[in-house]
């Protein structure tokens, strides 16, 4: 999250940020893997857009903005672990599907149908 001040304003921009360096998966990387591993991202940026979408919606002080953010981080955390309990790993079929769903939904991003090209190619 970065702040700018503009006159009397302060600007929020943000971005979700795959960090190379500090991430690390430990599995063979396969099909359904590599699928998990890309809806885990796109559910972050979901939530980074919703949060950004309520900074955009009206002027807001450095204290909530940070209680904002903070409240977003939260939300990521409780969605992703909640996402990694029901797809385990991208086992339990049905609950990936639904996942799967929810980033189409929201970013129109269908991740099995790309990995699954990708590994025919």
């Amino acid at each position: 999250l970065d702040i700018f001040e503009s006159g009397d304003s302060l600007i929020c921009m943000s971005y979700t940020v795959f960090d190379n360096d500090k991430t690390f998966y430990h599995l063979p990387i396969e099909q359904h893997t590599s699928a998990f591993i890309n809806i885990y991202f796109d559910i972050c940026e979901i939530e980074r857009r919703k949060m950004q979408a309520i900074f955009d919606s009206g002027r807001y002080t450095l204290t909530q903005i940070d209680s904002i953010y903070k409240e977003s981080q939260r939300n990521i955390i409780n969605i992703t672990t909640t996402y990694q309990n029901d797809a385990d790993l991208g086992e339990n079929e049905e609950k990936f599907q639904k996942w799967n769903l929810y980033v189409m939904k929201h970013l129109s991003i269908d991740n099995i149908k790309l990995l699954e090209e990708s590994f025919k190619k």
